[in-house]
């Protein structure tokens, strides 16, 4: 499977890989695996989305990536909880069982774990758009949550200069998520496209 993908679009699977790994892996976490189920997990997710990802183009719901990638993950998680708990010795059923709340909890966590993987893709390409000077007032005051007057006497900056860089790099900041968000939305669909084509096509 591996293969397949990789021969139609290398790069795209390869950033797949960069983007969402430890995403999917921190997600998993959350949702109670330890550290090699959780592993296990992310490593079936790549393996579903290899086999399934010919009809994400189609997708009758919302042709959206971020829900259709939730149900693949969300299935291996509760994959590797059921695994585990049928190799327990009987009556030994630990907290992971799967309940009826879990499609709620496992939801919120998705989210909370996108928001987070997104914002860090938008800080990584923000950093790299601005002046090292306007970057570090952001992260001492936003990401650091520093007094002004700390970031004023460390820096040599009025108070002006901070409120200034929170405000333009937070707008640029949360422009370049919504834009990024498309952006790997459009590339899904392509390498969907991608993986359908005949090996023979050109």
């Amino acid at each position: 499977m591996l293969t397949l993908l990789r021969q139609n679009d290398d790069v795209g699977w390869e950033q797949f890989i960069e983007k969402y790994s430890r995403m999917i892996f921190a997600s998993a976490l959350q949702a109670g695996l330890r550290e090699a189920e959780a592993e296990d997990a992310a490593q079936q997710v790549s393996l579903a989305v290899l086999k399934y990802i010919g009809g994400f183009e189609h997708d009758a719901q919302t042709r959206r990536f971020k829900p259709w990638l939730l149900r693949i993950v969300h299935s291996c998680v509760v994959d590797e909880i059921r695994r585990r708990d049928k190799a327990l010795p009987a009556g030994l059923g630990e907290a992971g069982e799967v309940s009826g709340g879990f499609d709620d909890s496992f939801g919120e966590i998705w989210d909370e774990e996108w928001e987070r993987n997104l914002l860090t893709m938008s800080l990584e390409q923000v950093r790299s758009e601005v002046s090292a000077r306007q970057y570090q007032i952001y992260d001492l005051y936003v990401l650091q949550e520093k007094p002004v007057r700390e970031i004023m006497r460390k820096l040599k900056v009025s108070a002006a200069s901070v409120y200034i860089a929170k405000c333009r790099i937070g707008k640029r900041i949360a422009e370049t998520a919504k834009r990024l968000e498309k952006k790997n939305n459009a590339q899904f669909i392509r390498l969907s496209a991608t993986s359908r084509k005949p090996k023979n096509s050109k």
